[in-house]
């Protein structure tokens, strides 16, 4: 009799085993879906911001690693060299040029010594610098608090995914991974006309611009 009772309490625990991995895999479950509709949530937010031209909500929406690229960013419009500026990879490149440009034309009016990442990306965005994103996530991935998420155009897979991080308890888009794309397909793109990142990006603009302004290569603060 010991011994069936000690068989029936093995078989009673495994019972028990076996619902708690059904009840925590349904809760994982459950929380996973919950946090795939926060980031496309946080996507949408962002999208939308974007296109309305509400820079300072959209800044909201970029994680610490964004505002720190932008930050990188102002300090290579404000101080970099005509070699420091050639050197650049396309994305960062035409950033800098695209904005001296604007600005010496008197095209846009900021405070350049007091700007920074963030004031820079509300501005951006409010005067219509910024173009909101036209895809729309597919499969997405959740590792503690990252995610990353597959872009699509319709039904169609992009090579290309964006990264999200929680961060003071929202999930904010890591734009970094958007340039470093852009920065290789562009590479590829130029080494294969034969072609530099600086003749194509000096065309494009003198597209938008006609001629540039001769001090775009300049520092706009000097040291």
């Amino acid at each position: 009799m010991k011994q069936l009772n000690f068989v029936g309490k093995l078989s009673l625990i495994g019972i028990l085993c076996f619902f708690c991995a059904v009840q925590l895999s349904f809760a994982q479950g459950k929380a996973t879906k919950q946090v795939k509709a926060q980031v496309k949530g946080s996507y949408w937010n962002f999208e939308k911001a974007v296109r309305d031209k509400e820079g300072e909500i959209a800044v909201l929406c970029l994680d610490s690693k964004s505002i720190a690229y932008y930050d990188s960013m102002v300090n290579l419009i404000k101080t970099a060299d005509s070699s420091q500026v050639a050197a650049l990879p396309f994305s960062e490149m035409l950033c800098v040029l695209n904005f001296r440009q604007l600005y010496l034309t008197n095209q846009i009016e900021l405070d350049i010594a007091n700007l920074d990442g963030t004031s820079f990306y509300v501005s951006s965005v409010n005067l219509g610098l910024t173009n909101p994103p036209k895809w729309t996530l597919g499969d997405i991935s959740c590792h503690g608090n990252s995610a990353q998420a597959q872009c699509m155009d319709g039904k169609t897979v992009l090579p290309i995914s964006l990264d999200f991080n929680m961060e003071r308890g929202l999930w904010r888009i890591d734009i970094t991974t958007i340039m470093e794309f852009v920065n290789n397909v562009m590479s590829e793109l130029c080494s294969k006309s034969d072609r530099t990142v600086k003749d194509l990006i000096v065309k494009s603009l003198s597209g938008n611009f006609g001629e540039l302004h001769t001090d775009v290569w300049k520092p706009l603060i000097k040291q």
